[in-house]
């Protein structure tokens, strides 16, 4: 490599994004300082009225003052084809360009702003084709040439780092965890006689990880704050003044606590008010009963993905951990009783630096762009089948048939996405937007990564957006099957019960939310599913739901309020639920059926 010629990996996650480089002369690897205090970049990003996207610690600022614009996780939203903040709606690839645009500024001034020969980007096993589509280009419009685009699987980027000093024979089998903010992914991997890794079975939860903690936190802080002083408990009520910026405080007090207890024996959570201040002790064995359901799920987890596999526990070289999460005492207990855990690195830097190597191991002496190892392919972690609604016309994921009964567990703890589009309807924003995206032009992995075609818009409802986008859409535009709006004559009301929901919906990056100042009337959380029934000012309804087993959103017009609970139709698909269960037929044929968690409405 010419003393000018630079690689750069980009490992953009759910909560932080991180970021390796190689140093112009020798090549060696090494972190990029992405703030002026961290080598991490929040991934959160804040979009501005006029359509500005703020990024990382700017982002987190803004939000405190217009919560409205602040979407802190865009990693979880990947799948969705428009994202509401505000007065505006952007597409994830916006978001995340970004985000990565934020990165690369800050790489290129180690490397007197010479752009990069090539860059890697991590993605998780499981996502499909067309989701790596998503990210790459995203890549593309925050600067990178698309020719010099590699992507490479999270897992494989661990296991090259992990075994980069002592690599190891054909056949032998390790496996990845990767415990993130928002996710929990296990991949294991076997080494093939070519010296690359294989990736063998995968199983993920996207609705496990570090935020849950941070979450558990909350709740038990909030939880004695209620005895010791009942004025300030009231201040993060639902629809309380300033409750949103009271509870954004309390969140970053818990993670601040969370990191804190994996290093010594107990942290002190504050809970801030207006007028006043309660300062709380936590003790890692408080800590530990409360994370602990959450930490077997993760183990569980890691067992699925070993029988999946067939590979005896005893048989692994070892059990390789990434991600911030990991670190905590109790990950570390719960998987050693697994497999062997092996020594840890920094878990939030392990992927960037890996995913140089595994670039490097494989096409060091290829001066053509570095492909990627079969990406988005997750054996036995989802599979694909044609729907069966004949509207959809694509495949969509459904939860793998050799699911073991340790997932009634996980699905009970994560809470929810909803099953809508895991029957093949996949709606964006219906009834109000006629444009789609179509990600499948992107090339697979028999051609390798190439341009992108992703038809990727801005909109507004408000301000005009001051950046054009010059991609064009090659994709006609879809027509939208609603339901017929029959009114309620029962006037709502009432306090909603569910669990991090408040008068609009779910209050964290995970759940659906009613737009502006829309109302909720009905709220719902399934095994698989995070659901809100809204009603904007001209009482029209309609119904918005996240599937958190990918993140895969849909919003569909004029839901109707039916004896205790919501219904909906669309292309010939019925949803209904109610505190009992999420019921999906068409035809008159049961297609699905999800028990109930927690149920609200407004009616009720």
């Amino acid at each position: 490599m010419s003393d000018d010629r630079w690689w750069l990996a980009i490992d953009f996650g759910t909560s932080n994004t991180a970021a390796a480089h190689t140093r112009t002369g020798d090549g060696s690897i090494h972190p990029v300082s992405l703030t002026h205090r961290s080598n991490l970049l929040p991934s959160a990003v804040f979009v501005r009225a006029d359509g500005e996207i703020l990024t990382g610690d700017a982002a987190q600022n803004a939000a405190d003052h217009h919560p409205e614009g602040f979407v802190p996780a865009p990693k979880r939203l990947i799948s969705q084809p428009f994202i509401r903040t505000g007065s505006v709606d952007l597409t994830p690839s916006l978001m995340i360009a970004a985000v990565l645009r934020s990165v690369i500024r800050r790489a290129a001034v180690l490397h007197d702003d010479v752009p990069p020969e090539r860059v890697v980007l991590t993605h998780p096993e499981a996502w499909s084709h067309a989701t790596v589509a998503v990210l790459v280009d995203a890549a593309s419009r925050a600067g990178i040439d698309p020719s010099t685009i590699t992507t490479v699987s999270e897992p494989r980027a661990a296991a090259y780092y992990y075994t980069r000093t002592a690599p190891l024979q054909p056949g032998t089998a390790l496996a990845v965890f990767d415990f993130g903010g928002g996710t929990a992914d296990v991949a294991v991997l076997r080494i093939a006689d070519s010296g690359v890794f294989d990736v063998v079975a995968a199983r993920g939860d996207n609705a496990l990880g570090g935020k849950n903690f941070d979450a558990l936190i909350r709740r038990w802080a909030l939880d004695h704050v209620t005895d010791r002083d009942p004025v300030l408990r009231a201040e993060f009520a639902d629809g309380a003044p300033g409750s949103i910026e009271a509870i954004r405080a309390l969140d970053e007090a818990a993670r601040g606590a969370k990191e804190v207890l994996s290093e010594t024996p107990s942290a002190t959570v504050a809970v801030i008010g207006s007028g006043s201040r309660t300062t709380l002790s936590l003790t890692r064995p408080e800590f530990d009963s409360l994370i602990t359901p959450q930490v077997e799920s993760a183990a569980d987890l890691v067992r699925d993905a070993l029988a999946d596999s067939r590979i005896a526990p005893g048989s692994l070289h070892a059990l390789y951990l990434t991600g911030g999460s990991s670190r905590i005492p109790l990950v570390h207990q719960e998987l050693s009783r697994v497999a062997r855990v092996a020594t840890l690195d920094d878990p939030k830097m392990v992927v960037a630096q890996g995913a140089l190597i595994a670039a490097r191991h494989t096409f060091a002496s290829d001066r053509n762009p570095v492909k990627d190892q079969n990406p988005g392919e997750a054996p036995n972690r989802v599979a694909a089948r044609q729907s069966t609604n004949p509207a959809a016309g694509a495949n969509v994921p459904e939860r793998s048939s050799g699911a073991s009964t340790s997932n009634t567990r996980r699905g009970a703890i994560a809470g929810a996405v909803t099953a809508l589009v895991a029957v093949g309807v996949v709606v964006a924003w219906v009834g109000t937007r006629g444009d789609s995206v179509d990600p499948q032009t992107f090339a697979g992995p028999s051609a390798g990564v190439g341009t992108v075609t992703v038809a990727q818009e801005t909109r507004t409802t408000g301000a005009p957006m001051t950046t054009p986008v010059t991609t064009t859409s090659t994709t006609p535009a879809t027509t939208y099957a609603t339901t017929t709006r029959t009114p309620s004559t029962r006037t709502p009301g009432g306090v909603v019960t569910v669990a991090n929901a408040d008068a609009q919906g779910f209050v964290d990056e995970v759940g659906p939310r009613c737009n502006a100042d829309n109302e909720a009337l009905g709220i719902a959380r399934t095994t698989d599913s995070l659901i809100v029934v809204c009603r904007t000012g001209v009482d029209r309804l309609y119904y918005k739901g996240i599937r958190v087993e990918d993140g895969s959103g849909i919003e569909i017009d004029d839901p109707i309020v039916v004896a205790d609970g919501f219904q909906v139709t669309n292309a010939g698909v019925t949803y209904r639920f109610d505190d009992s269960a999420l019921l999906i037929t068409e035809g008159g044929t049961e297609l699905a059926r999800e028990p109930m968690l927690e149920f609200w409405s407004a009616y009720n």
